[in-house]
């Protein structure tokens, strides 16, 4: 079946959009009636809503390890206004995640709905056969179509900005820039500089014609990256090989990272304008949570750092949440005023290792003072027309995590994100629609269609297959043992790959 590509960056008038998605019906009807198989219901023609309200655009922004008890005394002291107007105007609560807590198998459940058995991204690294030498995850793991897809297929223009798993970026209709790694100067212990864009690794950007405009961002972004540290942490004169030293040079490479979408982000508002789906990611505050936990909150370590540490270190954890706050804050102007916003992380983050010696001589990975291997709860604050408020009134002073209740699960994203343009959720998916989130809710009930799955519909997009290769891969092994993650503590080898928490298992219904 051939299919009409929008350019990117356009979107399909209702009626063509209406037809399309009829017609991918039909034929996925076709091709389930031919195995024996009858789907439920086709899903509604658009036509018959035209004089709904027009969809709102959806900025999604990822906030890895983002955790609410830093976050919400934050925002109780005015020091996250940008936050606190999210939840002012919406509302906000905990999401339940799964264990084990690995980065790239939840965020991925984010964009797919699906459970790790079925997407296909266990965690960081890929098992091979006896002999094989280790290779990293990357999209073409990735057994199903994930949010940005289902959108392109739908006609609706995406923005996809350092999402985990998306390197080799696939076609969508709209831009993806994937997350890639390289390592700066391997004369650095582990430095890693996820997220830089590099001249040497192929297919990190689609369309591809826009990788050169992209790279001069992340140049600028590397080259303003002292000054931008400076103006968030102040002047830090730390002795390099000492715990606190190695930790923060080991850790500025996701600063840049955050850094380079950030600037990505707001390139592409300006410049393109409007997308309908857009999803950003940040990954500073899990690595910052993993290196300074300890010196942000020394209670119950047995090894407590000096006072001179903590005076030096003990806020770099809460300054750079109040830094993504202005983040969100610059993302949520550059977006149309009408847009719904909402903020996700994958799972919290607590203090561990105890009892354990920090010592400068250590492997880098036993230097890790914050983990989340009990996957404590994510955020998910959302806000704007289709989103319905809290039924209880936002009280800044009185704001605890503690109270915040849950909101929904990593598996509830997708099919919440899918209904709000009216998308059919795929009946393979594992999530919920949050109805009673929406302002449309009761509305909506009934009225979103389903099929079997969006994974048998012809797509227009998708992936180009080749054998792209990465070349930093060894590098991010590296920064993952660094990190704990291979070979430590929080090596998902050692943990069962089961969801928990509500996540239905493989073969439920």
């Amino acid at each position: 079946m051939s299919s009409v590509v929008p350019a990117a960056g356009s979107r399909m008038p209702r009626a063509s959009l209406a037809l399309g998605l009829c017609l991918a019906w039909i034929c996925f009807a076709w091709m389930l009636s031919a195995c024996g198989e009858r789907p439920s219901s086709a899903p509604q023609s658009r036509t018959s809503t035209a004089a709904a309200p027009e969809p709102a655009p959806i900025l999604v922004i990822g906030l890895d390890g983002f955790e609410w008890s830093i976050a919400a005394p934050l925002v109780a002291s005015g020091r996250m206004p940008h936050v606190e107007a999210l939840l002012a105007r919406g509302r906000g609560g905990k999401l339940q995640t799964f264990e084990p807590t690995i980065s790239p198998a939840i965020w991925t459940s984010m964009a797919t709905s699906k459970n790790p058995d079925e997407h296909g991204i266990h965690g960081f690294v890929r098992e091979g056969a006896p002999g094989e030498a280790e290779r990293l995850y990357d999209r073409r793991d990735r057994r199903c179509k994930a949010l940005w897809s289902i959108f392109s297929d739908a006609g609706y223009a995406v923005r996809v900005i350092g999402w985990w798993v998306t390197w080799p970026a696939e076609r969508v209709h709209g831009v993806m820039v994937a997350q890639t790694n390289a390592l700066e100067d391997e004369s650095i212990e582990g430095r890693m500089w996820k997220g830089r864009l590099r001249r040497d690794v192929p297919r990190q950007v689609h369309p591809p014609e826009r990788q050169d405009e992209l790279l001069a961002i992340a140049a600028r972004a590397e080259a303003g990256l002292d000054a931008l540290l400076n103006e968030v942490f102040g002047p830090l004169a730390i002795d390099p090989s000492s715990v606190g030293g190695r930790l923060w040079e080991n850790s500025r490479w996701s600063l840049l990272a955050d850094e380079i979408y950030r600037q990505v982000a707001l390139h592409l508002a300006q410049k393109d304008g409007r997308a309908d789906l857009s999803m950003i990611y940040f990954g500073g505050a899990d690595v910052l949570g993993h290196r300074f936990w300890r010196f942000a909150y020394p209670e119950g370590f047995r090894d407590a750092p000096s006072e001179a540490e903590r005076a030096q270190l003990g806020a770099l954890l809460e300054r750079y949440y109040v830094h993504l706050d202005r983040v969100i804050g610059e993302l949520v102007a550059a977006w149309p005023r009408d847009s719904d916003v909402v903020l996700v992380s994958d799972h919290g983050m607590h203090g561990d290792f105890f009892d354990r010696r920090f010592e400068g001589t250590q492997p880098l990975q036993l230097l890790n003072s914050g983990a989340h291997a009990d996957a404590p709860p994510g955020v998910f604050v959302a806000a704007g027309p289709s989103w319905q408020p809290s039924a209880v009134a936002f009280e800044r002073t009185s704001f605890r995590a503690r109270e915040l209740d849950l909101e929904g699960r990593v598996h509830d994203l997708a099919p919440t994100l899918l209904a709000l343009y009216e998308i059919p959720r795929g009946k393979d998916m594992r999530g919920s629609i949050l109805y009673g989130a929406l302002a449309r809710g009761s509305e909506l009930v009934g009225k979103v269609a389903e099929i079997p799955s969006h994974d048998a519909v012809p797509s227009a997009f998708g992936a180009e297959e080749d054998a792209v290769v990465d070349p930093a891969e060894a590098a991010r092994l590296e920064q993952l043992r660094t990190l704990g993650y291979l070979g430590g503590e929080l090596d998902p080898a050692a943990k069962k790959s089961a969801p928990k928490n509500g996540a239905k298992k493989d073969g439920e219904k």
